[in-house]
């Protein structure tokens, strides 16, 4: 069967995109260059926002659109089936469909008296703390569902660890966790306990951690954070950067 890809797309394209935006972002080729079996992460070092930016790339180069699972596909080649396919609302993608049923009607009335992330949240937990408010992706399982009173109260828990570490409001708190639900929590456990959330990325490979640190430390300093919400396989990192960021008294 004949691989029907978009008017003027060739795989050599994908390739080529992928130099240009490598280049443009600074990042490292692997050794043996770039081929249809390069994976994102492990060889280009692609975090959710470099994803982003280059899923965006691919739509305007080559005219599709494409769906949350161009966001996850683990290789160059996975990208380029999905390219082929053209997944996104455009091309009737599944995406949409196979999480619909997880999303339930909203409630009546809205949080119109709220001035902060935090009373948003609040408001939603007490209105409908069941309700689905986050569908987490993690490769091909099911999407995780995080619901608004689920969400509180794992926050309202950090924000306890945070003002108990001795965070005062206004002191900036850096995240290094790779997107998931302890992400949002940490984010939103931050802002219960009045502080700044300043988000950084874990490195994607073990080559590149004396780059990561060096180009992360100076963000962490320059913002002087206090505190540090990371997991453990991040916890040799996190030590390191205390040594660069006087600030820093605390993980």
């Amino acid at each position: 069967m004949s691989t029907q890809f978009p008017p003027g797309f060739q795989p050599d394209s994908l390739l080529s995109l992928l130099r240009d935006f490598a280049r443009d972002s600074h990042l490292a080729l692997p050794p043996g260059g770039l081929d249809l079996d390069s994976r994102l992460d492990a060889d280009l070092g692609l975090d959710s926002l470099s994803r982003a930016e280059l899923i965006a790339r691919c739509e305007q180069r080559f005219g599709v659109a494409l769906g949350e699972e161009a966001l996850l596909a683990p290789s160059v080649r996975d990208l380029l089936v999905l390219i082929e396919r053209g997944t996104g609302s455009e091309r009737g993608g599944t995406g949409a469909r196979s999480v619909a049923p997880l999303l339930e009607s909203a409630a009546t009335g809205w949080p119109n008296a709220a001035t902060s992330l935090t009373e948003v949240l609040e408001w939603h937990a007490r209105a409908h703390g069941e309700r689905v408010h986050i569908l987490f992706r993690e490769g091909d399982a099911e999407p995780h569902p995080i619901r608004y009173a689920e969400l509180a109260e794992g926050a309202r828990r950090l924000a306890s660890r945070l003002l108990g570490a001795g965070l005062k409001r206004g002191e900036r708190v850096a995240i290094m966790l790779p997107s998931g639900p302890g992400y949002f929590l940490s984010f939103f456990g931050i802002l219960f306990a009045g502080g700044v959330p300043v988000p950084i990325y874990p490195p994607a490979r073990p080559q590149l951690i004396e780059d990561h640190l060096r180009r992360h430390a100076r963000i962490l300093d320059n913002a002087g954070c206090v505190l540090l919400v990371t997991d453990e396989d991040a916890r040799a990192l996190s030590h390191l950067l205390r040594l660069h960021v006087p600030s820093l008294h605390g993980v």
